[in-house]
This record gives C-alpha cells, sequence and structure tokens, in this order.
C-alpha cells in the first residue's frame, strides 16, 4: 500500500515538475490562462467564446493568452 502511495507522489510531481520546466525552456513560454480567468486589470471574470474553432477568432483570445493569434 505505501509502495503505490509512494509511485502516485512521484508521478504526480515529474508530472507538475514537466509543465514547470516547459514554461521555462520554451521560447516566450508562459501560463496560459483557461476560459475561467479572472482579468488582473479590472478583477473581472474573463467570459469564454473560444468555441468556434480555429477558423473563428476567439473575442478574448488576448486576455487569455496574451497575444493576438494569426488570422
Amino acid at each position: 500500500m505505501l509502495q503505490i502511495l509512494l509511485i502516485t507522489i512521484i508521478l504526480i510531481g515529474v508530472a507538475f515538475a514537466g509543465i514547470a520546466i516547459k514554461m521555462f525552456l520554451q521560447k516566450g513560454g508562459q501560463f496560459t490562462k483557461s476560459c475561467s480567468s479572472v482579468d488582473t486589470g479590472t478583477g473581472q471574470k474573463v467570459g469564454c467564446v473560444c468555441d468556434g474553432g480555429d477558423e473563428k477568432k476567439c473575442v478574448n483570445y488576448e486576455k487569455h493568452h496574451g497575444v493576438l493569434k494569426d488570422a
């Protein structure tokens, strides 16, 4: 039982470390916000209207990701 718990904790730790390392090694890497984000400037929740797929621009893409998406 203890062995399974230890393996689980190690695997979860490796997953979190992988996400953090990706942010630092990727050029311009950042933790992107999700649809349940809060705008840091106003403190208001940012709604998600990004369900149109790649062919449609998300109205709040810049607030979510920090940069505008190429057309």
